[in-house]
């Protein structure tokens, strides 16, 4: 590239196999193979984030009362109503929390264009199922193992294969700093929500 144009090139990280799936992504040399952590920590912000909102309004209610089978119950509903939010989100300024952190995008093949409502509904619901298996125990553990060796196997995912693009733009050290922390307390969240159930038990 000359000196000219050179200040105006964007270089993003693709999913390399993926890129070949439309014609107008940037060149092989730009690629990067795919970040399956990245992804996965992008949603898993995204739902904590979203829980955090859904678990203060249930603290309101008085018959509220925490505990290791309602948190499980509790898990599938707020995946399922959560989606709806995250397709808003997706279709309207073309991002999450979680994936501008971590700088991912997600654009359909072909036109690069943001995902619609329904096309970024169809995917949620689809890689809460196929993806995270509904957070049931076991069960996600074997989609999350299937969905990761789709992904280092094929560069693409059942879910955005032929349909959607997913790249990974480089991360600053700032994202990169907030992420580790964001990660880390997520983590400890984690096990003191934990912790908190099984004690109720």
């Amino acid at each position: 590239m000359t000196s000219s144009n050179s200040a105006a090139e964007k270089v993003v990280y693709v999913d390399t196999k993926q890129a070949a799936l439309t014609t107008n992504t940037l060149p092989v040399e730009h690629a990067h193979p795919v970040k399956t952590w990245h992804r996965y920590w992008a949603r898993m912000l995204d739902i904590l984030f979203f829980t955090m909102v859904i678990q203060i309004i249930a603290a309101l209610i008085p018959a509220y009362q925490p505990g290791l089978w309602m948190g499980l119950l509790e898990n599938v509903i707020i995946l399922i109503l959560y989606i709806p939010v995250e397709a808003l989100l997706m279709s309207g300024i073309g991002t999450t929390c979680g994936k501008w952190l971590f700088n991912i995008v997600v654009r359909r093949t072909g036109d690069d264009g943001k995902l619609t409502y329904v096309e970024a509904l169809m995917r949620g619901y689809t890689v809460i199922w196929r993806g995270l298996g509904l957070s049931i125990p076991f069960i996600n553990l074997l989609c999350l193992l299937n969905a990761q060796y789709d992904l280092r196997a094929k560069g693409t995912t059942s879910w955005d294969q032929d349909r959607f693009l997913v790249m990974h733009e480089r991360m600053g050290w700032l994202r990169k700093m907030a992420s580790v922390l964001l990660v880390i307390g997520y983590v400890c969240l984690w096990f003191g929500d934990f912790y908190i159930r099984i004690s109720h038990i």
